[in-house]
């Protein structure tokens, strides 16, 4: 059923450019509701997590923007509005737009159709976290919650949910996306103490198991080659 719906849809089932609508704004002298279902980015400072950064550095290396002038991030991030102007959007290749943004490889090149699929990007981001160091292989789940956890209170349920979403009347934020590490010092407030927040956002934080000194080298070769076989292992291979 996903195939057919793909080619009545002439388009991968997956985030295609056409599905990104990158504009250079003036910043806004007063706020304005957004509308629903639609997400706002802007730039931040940390471009390890700025995802306009990442869509640009992706559509530079596809040769997608639709202007000849556009073929370095530089390029881009030195575009101004003229005059009275207060938006230019910046056009895709008419054969870009029911690309998808996020690929996977054909042999050695990426492909130029075929979408990345989640569980590819599940095994490389668990197989990479874990070679970082971290305790746990951390998934695309795991980002998925964190982002819901920092939504969560410092805006509404209903924008939460709408981030997630979620349907508010079952609950799924509640049931699978909150974050299972209570961030309350309680042990305080029973003693009457003040409570140091600071500290419950050190303990909650993911990366705090992270061993900095972790490489996926460090069992040296003498260790793999001195170890027996896995009684278990030899039984399957049986």
């Amino acid at each position: 059923m996903l195939y057919q719906e793909t080619i009545s849809r002439g388009r991968p089932k997956a985030l295609c450019y056409e599905d990104i609508c990158l504009s250079v704004v003036r910043h806004p002298e007063t706020d304005r509701k957004p509308k629903p279902t639609i997400f706002f980015f802007t730039g931040i400072r940390r471009l390890m997590f700025c995802i306009i950064t990442v869509i640009i550095s992706l559509a530079i290396s596809d040769q997608a923007f639709d202007a000849p002038s556009l073929t370095t991030t530089t390029s881009v991030f030195r575009l101004r509005n003229r005059r009275l102007s207060i938006c230019t959007p910046l056009r895709w290749k008419e054969e870009w737009l029911k690309r998808p943004v996020f690929r996977r490889f054909d042999g050695s090149p990426v492909s130029q159709e075929r979408p990345l699929p989640y569980h590819k990007l599940n095994d490389d981001m668990e197989r990479q976290t874990l070679d970082a160091g971290f305790e746990k292989a951390l998934g695309p789940k795991t980002f998925r919650r964190g982002a819901a956890n920092a939504a969560n209170g410092n805006a509404s349920d209903a924008v939460r949910d709408q981030m997630m979403r979620h349907d508010p009347r079952w609950a799924t934020f509640n049931g699978a996306y909150i974050n299972e590490k209570v961030q309350f010092h309680l042990e305080r407030v029973v003693a009457g103490e003040p409570i140091d927040d600071c500290l419950i956002d050190l303990f909650t934080h993911m990366s705090l198991t992270r061993d900095p000194q972790a490489r996926r080298d460090m069992v040296p070769d003498e260790v793999w080659r001195d170890m027996g076989a896995d009684p278990e292992i030899l039984d399957l291979e049986a």
